[in-house]
């Protein structure tokens, strides 16, 4: 059965079964390896150890077989007193758990200077697993977003890492095109990049009244196609350099995804016209790429502050 499909009702409730089956049976399982405790939850819900290991990861985050453990060492523990603990040594066996002390303090280290229950593991608290539940699968569905935008930047596409404190990376000069952007993504630390453009097509035949009002002139509609990054900013470079007047308007972008989010930013702040002509092009504060006379280089000091 996929957990990925089933109703956070029915996670619930599977949940709330795995613990409750969990401690009716554990003083009576004690002596149990841990093999015989999955085969009787087998029998007691019914479903297979596989499918209640799989929902009670999904659902808790903690792994079955680890809370199983913990609360089989904490419920022997809860037998004994600080002093009675203190005593065994670390080859002593209870309840057929061979090296019993060794393994209690891997699981609750903080039990060394204070020998109490809340150190331990307790059962799951199902007047809050409604909460828990509902945060995993929160977690859950941005990490799918990030693996869909993860895969998007890198599909079809040649890494190029971007090593810090590196020299100038010149991708295009003003006749040739060395790093084809249409081909390559960027890595630098954990994070991935891809640059992608559009062109600002006007539709003539669409006034926008909202703009003709703000700019007191007829104002168009438009709409973005997209088009290849290196002809693009190609095309940019050669409206900085004063060369052509471009008769649309473009966008150029970097998109990028990383352990904890992703984002994008255009590397246009500002672009305006005259009549149906390019007249200026803004940069943002940090862009991410440079324009000399004769090169466009990747802006190191923007992956940096990024």
């Amino acid at each position: 059965m996929n957990t990925s499909k089933m109703l956070p009702d029915t996670l619930f409730n599977l949940t709330s079964n795995i613990v409750d089956a969990i401690e009716k049976n554990l003083l009576t399982t004690i002596h149990f390896s841990n093999q015989q405790i999955y085969l009787q939850l087998e029998e007691t819900l019914g479903y297979s150890f596989t499918h209640m290991r799989d929902t009670f990861k999904l659902t808790t985050n903690i792994s079955l077989v680890k809370y199983i453990t913990r609360r089989k060492y904490t419920t022997i523990l809860q037998q004994m007193s600080s002093a009675d603990f203190d005593k065994l040594t670390v080859h002593t066996k209870i309840n057929g758990i061979s090296k019993f002390k060794g393994k209690c303090l891997h699981e609750f280290p903080l039990i060394r200077d204070n020998f109490c229950l809340e150190n331990m593991q307790q059962p799951i608290d199902k007047s809050i697993l409604k909460t828990m539940i509902d945060n995993q699968l929160a977690l859950k569905s941005i990490e799918s977003v990030m693996k869909t935008l993860y895969k998007d930047i890198i599909d079809g596409r040649n890494q190029f890492e971007i090593i810090p404190n590196n020299k100038d990376i010149i991708v295009q000069t003003s006749k040739d095109t060395i790093i084809d952007l249409e081909k390559t993504y960027f890595t630098f630390e954990d994070k991935i990049f891809k640059i992608t453009a559009e062109l600002n097509i006007p539709q003539h035949d669409i006034e926008d009244p909202l703009l003709s009002i703000l700019f007191a002139k007829p104002t168009y509609q438009c709409y973005n196609v997209k088009a290849n990054a290196n002809c693009v900013i190609h095309i940019l470079h050669e409206f900085l350099m004063g060369n052509i007047i471009p008769p649309n308007g473009f966008s150029i972008n970097i998109e990028w995804s990383c352990k904890n989010g992703w984002g994008t930013r255009n590397l246009i702040s500002s672009i305006s016209f005259d009549e149906t002509k390019l007249k200026s092009v803004e940069l943002n504060d940090i862009p991410f790429l440079h324009f000399n006379n004769d090169n466009v280089i990747l802006n190191l000091s923007f992956f940096e502050n990024l």
